[in-house]
Parts: structure tokens; C-alpha cells; sequence
């Protein structure tokens, strides 16, 4: 659920950035009639754009430490699963070379 809110947000910033695209175009058509509170406005678009921007980078940073620590679990047991296998075929290898029976 937490993965679709922030795609959502993330489009959100994105209409979010759109509107205050908008409302600047009014303010370079025509700047001596626009409103203090028109800027203001303009303003708090800006404002919740950029949070809803930081919020996506710092969720996305967040899944991308989740998923670099699960790759080094995978690869650690991995790494486990190799060792094992290399001192089998050493162990058998061994025993090859010197006689030894192989069960």
C-alpha cells in the first residue's frame, strides 16, 4: 500500500508542478495584476511539490538499501553454498588422486 502512495505522490508532485507552471505563466503574461495572493498560492505549490519530491528520493533510497541488503544475503549464501561445493569436488578430488575409494 505504502509503494502505490508513493507513486501516487509522485505524480501528484508532478501535476503539483504543472499547476505552478501555470500560474507563473500568468504572472510573466501580466505581472503588475497579479495578486499577492495568487503568489501565495504559487508559493505553497512550490512548497508541497518539493516535499512530495523528497519524500518519493528518500523512498526510494529506503527500497534500494532494503534491496542491496537482501543481494548481499543472497550472495553471502551463495558464497556459502560454493564453499561447500568447492571442498566436496576438492575432497573428492583428493581421494581420486590418492586412491582413496569415492562413496
Amino acid at each position: 500500500m505504502l509503494y502505490k502512495g508513493v507513486v501516487c505522490l509522485s505524480f501528484f508532485a508532478g501535476l503539483l508542478d504543472w499547476v505552478e507552471n501555470a500560474v507563473e505563466l500568468f504572472y510573466i503574461k501580466d505581472p503588475s495584476s497579479f495578486s499577492i495572493a495568487l503568489f501565495f498560492l504559487y508559493s505553497v505549490f512550490a512548497v508541497v511539490k518539493w516535499l512530495a519530491v523528497a519524500i518519493v528520493v528518500v523512498h526510494i533510497v529506503i527500497l534500494l538499501a532494503k534491496k542491496t541488503s537482501e543481494l548481499n544475503e543472497v550472495v553471502k549464501k551463495g558464497g556459502e553454498i560454493c564453499g561447500l561445493v568447492h571442498s566436496s569436488v576438492r575432497e573428492g578430488a583428493n581421494q581420486i588422486i590418492h586412491g582413496f575409494p569415492v562413496n
